[in-house]
């Protein structure tokens, strides 16, 4: 029988004489191998796994991202296209584009009471930026030139050749489109210059056949009214609607209304109240004096100082009591639409094609 521990070599028990079993240093050894593998393989998984979550959240951020802003250009287009519709509506349905609509009230120096009436104190209100002329081959085509000049300043400067007020404002810078030399030339004299051809329409007084026979130097015919508005606005590349109402027809809400939406107006009325109009006046303002009256604002057509002066708004019979009235309504030109709606139209697909490509 052997005894344990004899002749072996050092570091070996022996347990039997088919077994042993290594030094606890050895196996602490193995033990803590094994555990430094197991936590570097646990570390490099968890970093691919963090490498792969970062990538992940990247990716959906990126997509998250892109969507918004997709979705802000779409509702960007939508806006533009909208803005545009909604632009051309209004202009075309009220005639207010480019800034026409444009009212101020006033009651101070500047407004002159042609009959005074106290009573009620009323609030004057008619419109900004309105020339006065001095009457020039007639009070038709003066009186229209105002209502125009309007216009030319609000948005429409192809209707004079001048820009801005101070230039607009002076007869002298606009009398040839009031009454156009050709036009006087020929018409002016009684009976009408048999021996000139008759003259391209050009000027206001044209459409307005001022002075053509049988009328007298300067007069000018209520029927005519509305194509001088027309035919001269038209001729200057722009879009008119105008027409004429006799009193009765019309009604002072249709003077505050046109006033309202930035549309002067022009009156034929009765200067010397004996029952027949003599005369057209540019009209741009209103007064409802309550108790006291109502009043339309205007100029007289014989003086190029911008003073407004307030008539009774009243039928004929009575001092500037008033016979009939031409409303101009004047929308931009059709070439100035089109290009509004296809800048819209563009926007838009170009948003379109920039959410399909991504």
């Amino acid at each position: 029988m052997r005894e344990f521990g004899l002749g072996l070599p050092a570091g070996i028990s022996v347990l039997s004489e088919h077994s042993t079993i290594p030094e606890p240093t050895i196996i602490m050894r193995l033990l803590l191998g094994a555990l430094g593998i197991r936590v570097c393989s646990w570390r490099r998984q968890n970093q691919r796994a963090c490498k792969a979550q970062k990538e992940l959240l990247t990716k959906t951020a990126a997509v998250v991202f892109a969507r918004q802003r997709r979705k802000i250009e779409m509702a960007q287009a939508w806006g533009v296209l909208l803005a545009a519709v909604m632009f051309i509506v209004v202009g075309v349905v009220s005639g207010n584009a480019f800034g026409q609509g444009l009212t101020s009230t006033y009651s101070g120096p500047g407004v002159e009471l042609s009959e005074p009436n106290l009573i009620g104190g009323g609030s004057p209100v008619f419109l900004s930026n309105v020339p006065a002329y001095n009457w020039y081959h007639g009070c038709g085509p003066t009186a229209a030139a105002s209502v125009i000049g309007y216009y030319d300043l609000h948005g429409f400067d192809n209707l004079f050749p001048d820009s801005g007020w101070d230039a607009v404002k002076l007869t002298t810078n606009v009398k040839d489109q009031i009454s156009s030399p050709a036009h006087n030339a020929k018409y002016d004299p009684t009976p009408d210059n048999s021996s000139l051809s008759v003259p391209p329409n050009t000027s206001i007084a044209c459409w307005f056949r001022t002075s053509v026979s049988p009328s007298q130097y300067g007069w000018s015919y209520l029927s005519y009214a509305d194509d001088a508005f027309a035919g001269y606005i038209t001729n200057c590349g722009y879009q008119c609607t105008a027409w004429n109402e006799n009193y009765g027809q019309f009604t002072w809400q249709d003077l505050v209304s046109e006033v309202g939406a930035g549309r002067p107006m022009m009156f034929l009325v009765d200067t010397d109240g004996n029952g027949g109009t003599d005369h057209f006046v540019p009209v741009f303002g209103y007064d409802d004096r309550g108790t006291g009256g109502k009043y339309y604002g205007c100029y007289d057509t014989w003086s190029e100082g911008e003073t407004v002066k307030w008539y009774r708004f009243r039928g004929m019979g009575q001092p500037w009591g008033v016979g009939a009235a031409t409303f101009v309504q004047v929308v931009p030109e059709p070439s100035t639409l089109v290009l509004l709606g296809i800048g819209a139209l563009a926007l838009f697909a170009y948003a379109w094609r920039r959410r399909r490509a991504a």
